[in-house]
Order: C-alpha cells, then structure tokens, then sequence
C-alpha cells in the first residue's frame, strides 16, 4: 500500500515521535511524508527534514487576515486553530503539486498531527469514495475528532478544505469557532460519509 502522510503543525518532539509515527502506519507500507509548519528555528527544522525527509515541505510564515472570531467559544485561541487548518490546506496542496508532476497514484491519505504517541498500528480499509476514516472519541465542542484521518485524494481535500469554508459556515451558523465544530460542519458541507474506528492514542507535547 502507497501512503501519502500528511503532518503539519508543532514539532517541538519530532525526533521521539519519528519512529513511532512510522511504525504505526505499517511497516511494509511505502509511505511519502509532506509537511506544513510555521514559527519553526532553522536548526530544529534543518533536523526535522534530515530525519523525515518530506517529499515537499511548506515552513514559510502564516499571514492571515480573515476574522474567525464569530460565534467564537469563550477562552479558545482563534489564532492556533487558524493557523491549524492553514497548515492542513498547506500541506494538503503540496500533495496535489506532487501527485499531478509525478502521476503518483496514493492507496490512502493520512492527515495527522506529529505530536502524537499511537498504542497499536492504525489498520487501514480499503478506503470507498467520498468518504472519510476517523478515530472514534475526542469529538469536543459537539463536533468530531480533528487530529487523525485519512481517505482516498478527492475526500481529503474537501476534508483538508476547512479553512476555505470557515467564514460563511461560521455567518450561516452552521459552526461554532471551535475546530472540531467546525470539522464537522465542513465535512456535511460537502455530504461527505464518516466511518469511525479504534485507535488508542495520546498527544504528546
């Protein structure tokens, strides 16, 4: 199975992590890492690339100017969550740029965070159309869990599009400024099926 591993965010423990990550996402796998990240010191990210070797890489500073401050949930950091779902688009169109100059075909997309520690090997289906893979529990704020998922290229990137739709989902009251609220308001934005399953998994700071 060819695996497009799509990381994004801090890596403040990148090298403890390393090995777990890519245990965990089956050792017979061939998998191609890209990555989007930010505020990141040259030398850790220097490091970084060394021991992940990212296909394509984004570490370029976020500038944003759109106010996701609307139906906000008191005490939230709206800045960590725009720039959360920043970094998903980010590395989401690295992936793209890469799949149309190589004509790579991927079995599966996984979308997560470097800073977590899984229990046990994340088994993968056969992934079906327009539809997306997420870990049952940590679904908060009424929403669904944001940190892991995966599916076939065309789900993902209606699922890793969630920045592109935070305003009129947030002025239409569809969402709460929350990211997992909003993750699940993105994903019936675009009708899309959720199939959960068991992962044990911590995160990992």
């Amino acid at each position: 199975m060819r695996i497009a591993l799509l990381l994004y965010g801090r890596i403040n423990k990148f090298k403890e992590h390393y090995h777990n990550i890519i245990t965990s996402m089956g050792k017979d796998n061939i998998i191609d890492i890209f990555y989007s990240g930010d505020n990141i010191p040259t030398e850790m990210m220097t490091e970084f690339l060394t021991l992940y070797n990212p296909v394509l890489y984004n570490s370029k500073k976020i500038e944003y100017s759109c106010n996701l401050g609307i139906n906000i949930v008191e005490g939230f950091n709206i800045d960590n969550m725009a720039r959360h779902f920043i970094n998903k688009n980010r590395v989401f169109k690295l992936l793209e740029e890469h799949v149309e100059k190589e004509n790579i075909i991927y079995d599966v997309i996984i979308s997560t965070r470097i800073d977590i520690v899984y229990d046990n090997n994340i088994i993968f289906s056969k992934v079906e159309e327009n539809t997306i893979y997420i870990p049952s529990g940590a679904d908060w704020c009424g929403g669904l869990n944001d940190q892991i998922a995966y599916g076939d290229i065309l789900s993902m990137k209606k699922y890793m599009s969630i920045y592109d739709n935070c305003i009129p989902l947030l002025k239409n009251n569809l969402s709460k400024s929350h990211p997992e609220s909003l993750t699940l308001a993105n994903i019936k934005l675009y009708n899309l099926n959720v199939i959960r399953f068991g992962l044990k998994y911590y995160i990992d700071r």
